[in-house]
């Protein structure tokens, strides 16, 4: 239990390290929460200039995004709900930006940290032999060593909905496989449910790997009926969908991707199933292997990782990693037939964070020794550096840019040019292309707490680097414990 507060800690401090700065996919969320928190209204008409991820109804604007990540970061809003509303919002953008962070760091970043937690636990109950400091380096590489890190920086809905995922599944796992008698059985089971509706009710597409988290709990109970409580559980987020939606636009059974029409997303979104046809190849092979935006260049552990399901055991292969690859591998094929697959300036395949620690579990039971260690060491520090750099420089690389891992993040990771946002919360939509056009003329808006500091390029990491040197190097590190716990 220290090792995970430990390790917790350091996690949420790195996330909450970062700030990215103003964007239009997250201002859209920020702008909701803060109209329910300070204005008591669920359109955000008072601040929506600054975002295009928005649709009109009954004459007012409303976010088109999914509500969770909104909820999820309503905390910081009512605190400042004491002291300032919308208007003094508006007439002070270091405030709004500085409570952007705030939120950020209180949802995306606090959850990512608690899912890494949940992960570390489940990888002990799963692998019961692997010691727990085995088990935080296998955590560690996946949350810090793929795009998870660079999105539990920023309220997008991506990093969050994973987190839930994780969650879910080890709430889940836990319910599924205790023995009869033991406490907490309900409870989990219930967490369960809550957790996997919560991911969906922050990223909709989030309900493939739900679904097939489910399917694999299930076939690992050693009593199904236990799990029953999940159902109640899921819910709840059920519900809070509807009531977002009743009162947003008038109806339990309209989302504000449904109002895109007229938009400059109207064209994409009318495609399908809300911009959904079948998976094309280009995009397909891009997601997984393209240096635009393949998952397994960006995250060359998570290659490893898949590989590793190789070493499950059988009947735990056959009952839980098949479904969890067919989770991720559903989700890939889902976001390979959309409109919008390649996710706008963005850091990777956005769409496919979800998926990313159901591919990460394939490690539980890789092997220990020492040419294969080399390998998931090697595989982890590459992952780790390539993705620390995209944090640290900036996620929003355009999307015309067509080898960006290749041709922009190796020439800023030289310069130290770090923290490249030239837009703030509250900067008009309509400027935003001017300022990436002209970064000379604009002063930058995203920052690390290093800089704050008064360091520049890649010495502003050093803060962050003491405090994980710091608590590695202790007499008993995070997760230097003898033995791991069942669960």
């Amino acid at each position: 239990m220290r090792s995970d507060r430990r390790w917790f800690l350091l996690l949420l401090l790195t996330f909450g390290y970062f700030y990215q700065g103003g964007f239009a996919n997250s201002n859209a969320r920020f702008d909701l929460a803060l109209s329910i928190a300070l204005g008591h209204r669920y359109d955000i008409s008072a601040l929506s200039d600054n975002t295009i991820d928005k649709v009109t109804a009954h004459g007012l604007t409303f976010s088109e995004k999914a509500p969770g990540s909104a909820y999820a970061a309503l905390s910081v809003p009512l605190i400042a709900s004491a002291f300032a509303g919308l208007e003094s919002i508006r007439r002070h953008p270091a405030l709004a930006d500085f409570l952007l962070h705030l939120s950020t760091v209180a949802s995306v970043g606090l959850l990512s940290a608690a899912a890494a937690v949940a992960f570390r636990r489940l990888l002990s109950q799963l692998a019961r032999t692997r010691s727990v400091e085995s088990c935080w380096l296998i955590t560690a590489s996946v949350f810090l060593g793929t795009p998870l890190f660079v999105y539990s920086t920023m309220l997008f809905g991506h990093a969050l909905a994973a987190a839930w995922l994780v969650i879910g599944l080890y709430a889940g796992v836990r319910a599924a496989r205790a023995r009869p008698g033991e406490a907490g059985i309900t409870a989990h089971a219930a967490a369960a449910g809550v957790a996997l509706g919560l991911a969906v009710l922050t990223e909709y597409p989030a309900v493939v790997p739900a679904l097939a988290i489910a399917s694999g709990v299930l076939l690992v109970a050693r009593r199904p009926a236990r799990l029953l409580p999940a159902i109640p559980g899921g819910l709840v987020a059920v519900a809070l969908l509807m009531l977002h939606q009743a009162a947003s636009f008038g109806s339990p059974f309209a989302i504000g991707y449904g109002r895109l029409a007229g938009t400059q997303f109207g064209s994409g979104m009318s495609r399908g199933f809300f911009g959904i046809v079948g998976p094309a190849r280009v995009p397909a092979l891009q997601l997984l292997f393209g240096t635009y935006r393949g998952l397994y260049v960006y995250a060359p552990v998570l290659v490893v990782a898949s590989l590793g399901f190789w070493f499950w055991p059988r009947r735990l292969r056959r009952r839980l990693a098949l479904p969890l690859v067919a989770g991720a591998a559903a989700l890939w094929l889902l976001i390979a037939g959309y409109a919008y697959w390649q996710g706008g300036p963005a850091f990777g395949p956005r769409h496919l964070i979800p998926a990313i620690p159901l591919v990460g579990l394939g490690l539980a039971f890789w092997p220990r020794g020492r040419p294969w260690s080399q390998i998931l060491a090697g595989a982890s520090a590459v992952s780790i550096l390539v993705n620390l750099v995209g944090t640290a420089t900036t996620p929003f690389v355009s999307e015309f840019v067509s080898d960006p891992i290749v041709s922009v993040y190796p020439r800023l990771a030289a310069e130290g040019a770090m923290s490249i946002n030239p837009v703030a919360f509250l900067t008009p939509a309509t400027q935003v292309d001017a300022r990436w056009a002209q970064l000379n003329r604009y002063p930058l808006s995203a920052y690390n707490l290093g800089e704050r500091l008064g360091l520049t390029g890649w010495a502003s990491l050093l803060p962050l680097l003491c405090v994980w040197g710091a608590a590695l190097g202790t007499g008993r590190g995070p997760g230097r414990t003898r033995a791991a716990p069942s669960g």
